[in-house]
């Protein structure tokens, strides 16, 4: 288990945190990183272009005035973790708005997102920010050693899943985050991490998994914890094929409708789903409802390749947040 050294806050209230080298290398020095990182593996993207990479000089400064405006407290968390037998330090950001007193059955839920291979936490922040304090939520956002996660064929050889593991126990204990409410969000790289979380783990009440199935790498058993799953796939993804077949890092994917129709069987959903169009013209399947009164919903966004723009359905966000109010 990750051994933790400390917990730095990073105030969002005074702009002394952009010339401040700690305890981040600056969010503008971050942001030049994410500029060389994969491009093909940033979460949402311009529909003409395959996973547009940070390319907004104001990146930095609009990332804090946002989370200013909304009292939205950034923390950065670094742990020690021993990999191939050398001890490294990890990091993840955590984000927590300030939506007025609380009681204990009036907690945060909290939401974490796991970046594609090459991205950086910043990028999820920023993404998600302007959803934190609307729907009450926390967001713990993890980064990936060598900014990617290890599904077996990956640069990174940690075990993220005690990585994760730490970070969950460490907020359970010096936050009001409700982890009876904890919703795991990732794209690509990060949401091959997802699947194998809602497999291993009993944290999460939901997924979502965007812009990646499961390969013969892994498929779940039958002894999974109860969970919901939104699956979320552009029909053209060379990435991970929507149909199957080779793609990212050398993975063997599954046809996405097959990788969702295998998580309803062991969810212990219907064999058949509802199946229609959406008013966008998009693949809808839904298998409900599965144990617990959970279940299993898929997209298959119609045209669209590994970078899904925002503005699908009518707003990919909150597609998701409403997915997760939906989740018993």
């Amino acid at each position: 288990m990750p051994e933790f050294r400390s917990v730095r806050p990073i105030t969002v209230r005074s702009r002394a945190m952009t010339i401040r080298l700690t305890p981040l290398v600056l969010l503008a020095a971050l942001w030049l990183l994410g500029s060389c990182s994969d491009s093909s593996e940033s979460p949402i993207a311009d529909p003409n272009y395959e996973g547009s990479t940070v390319s907004d000089p104001n990146y930095e400064a609009s990332t804090v005035s946002d989370a200013r405006q909304a009292n939205i407290q950034i923390n950065e968390i670094r742990l020690d973790q021993t990999v191939d037998g050398v001890s490294i330090q990890r990091r993840a950001l955590i984000a927590i708005p300030d939506v007025g007193p609380r009681d204990g059955d009036d907690q945060l839920s909290l939401l974490v997102a796991f970046h594609g291979r090459g991205g950086q936490p910043e990028d999820l922040l920023r993404d998600f920010l302007p959803m934190l304090s609307k729907h009450s939520f926390a967001a713990l956002i993890p980064e990936g050693l060598e900014l990617s996660w290890n599904l077996g064929r990956e640069a990174s050889s940690a075990d993220d899943a005690a990585f994760v593991d730490g970070l969950l126990q460490h907020l359970g204990q010096t936050t009001d985050v409700n982890l009876d409410r904890v919703f795991a969000y990732g794209h690509s790289n990060g949401a091959g991490l997802v699947h194998r979380l809602l497999a291993e783990r009993p944290w999460f009440s939901a997924g979502v998994t965007s812009a990646s199935a499961l390969s013969d790498d892994f498929v779940p058993s039958t002894l999974v914890p109860a969970a919901s799953l939104l699956s979320l796939h552009g029909t053209e993804d060379r990435e991970a094929p929507y149909a199957g077949g080779f793609g990212a890092a050398g993975h063997n994917f599954l046809p996405v409708e097959h990788s969702s129709a295998i998580w309803a069987e062991v969810l212990g959903c219907p064999p058949q789903p509802d199946q229609g169009e959406t008013s966008g013209g998009n693949i809808r399947l839904q298998w409900s409802p599965c144990r617990g009164g959970h279940q299993v919903v898929h997209y298959g966004f119609v045209g669209f390749g590994h970078g899904l723009p925002p503005s699908l359905e009518g707003g990919l966000k909150d597609l998701i947040f409403d997915f997760f109010q939906t989740v018993p």
